[in-house]
């Protein structure tokens, strides 16, 4: 069967509001719950917007899945008002629940072929995701990658430490690319300047700020994004052994995987 006008069968983009009218026309009067994975990913004026919004279609349930309880901490009155909140904590997966998700993954979903694995294969990634199923899932397929760039007919033990960082090294990258250009701009510096003090920090991250058309952020904003690549592990730091106790900073070891 041949169509007469082929661009008829494709839909055209929608948009904003008009997805929110139609979700709502959707919903109507009855109940509905709305599930928001990794929350803690959202900046927090996005975030409460999208909680504000959703809770104003009506009969509307929110589960949110974060990383982090903290993320609560940035919710803001209008949505604290109208909101009851419950925390269902989940547990870390044990190592053999890990190896079961991974023997699902490669069986079940056939993503890897007969013969190229093992379960002493799933054992390692299961100790090295320490209970985190998604990062035993990525580095099971950086893993079966670089055995494949390897021309390796089945995966070595050898390549799973190997793909774990790797997969650790693109997931900084990413993480790095949500935060601010400004937290950027610190890591840059910090990344070229290892071992640099909190006050050399503060002039090198101005003058790279200003070379790049940003507005220089006051010290007291700077110290609070230090702290969240410090927390997300981009950067760590050691006393100097001066007098005053110094802060030296450096960019974590890795991060050139990413131009791979």
């Amino acid at each position: 069967m041949r169509l007469e006008n082929p661009k008829s069968i494709l839909v055209e983009e929608i948009d904003y509001s008009s997805k929110l009218k139609r979700l709502k026309e959707k919903i109507g009067d009855r109940a509905c719950v709305i599930a928001l994975d990794e929350i803690d990913k959202l900046k927090p004026y996005e975030l409460n917007d999208a909680i504000y919004i959703f809770k104003s279609l009506g009969k509307v349930g929110i589960v949110g899945i974060s990383n982090t309880r903290k993320v609560f901490l940035t919710l803001d009155a209008r949505n604290i008002s109208r909101s009851t909140f419950q925390t269902i904590p989940f547990p870390p997966y044990s190592d053999e629940e890990i190896r079961t998700i991974l023997k699902h993954r490669i069986v079940d979903c056939k993503a890897l072929y007969p013969d190229t694995w093992s379960y002493a294969i799933l054992g390692a990634i299961a100790d090295l995701a320490n209970g985190d199923a998604r990062i035993a899932v990525q580095t099971l397929r950086m893993t079966a990658s670089l055995a494949e760039k390897l021309n390796r007919a089945k995966i070595a033990l050898d390549d799973v430490s190997k793909g774990f960082e790797d997969m650790e090294a693109i997931k900084k990258k990413y993480e790095l690319e949500a935060l601010s250009e400004h937290h950027r701009v610190l890591f840059d510096v910090i990344k070229s300047n290892p071992g640099i003090s909190s006050s050399q920090l503060v002039e090198r991250y101005t003058l790279e700020a200003e070379q790049r058309g940003l507005k220089p952020k006051s010290v007291r904003t700077l110290t609070n994004y230090m702290n969240e690549l410090i927390s997300l592990k981009h950067v760590w730091y050691d006393r100097a052994s001066t007098k005053g106790n110094v802060r030296c900073f450096f960019a974590t070891l890795g991060l050139e995987a990413q131009d791979r």
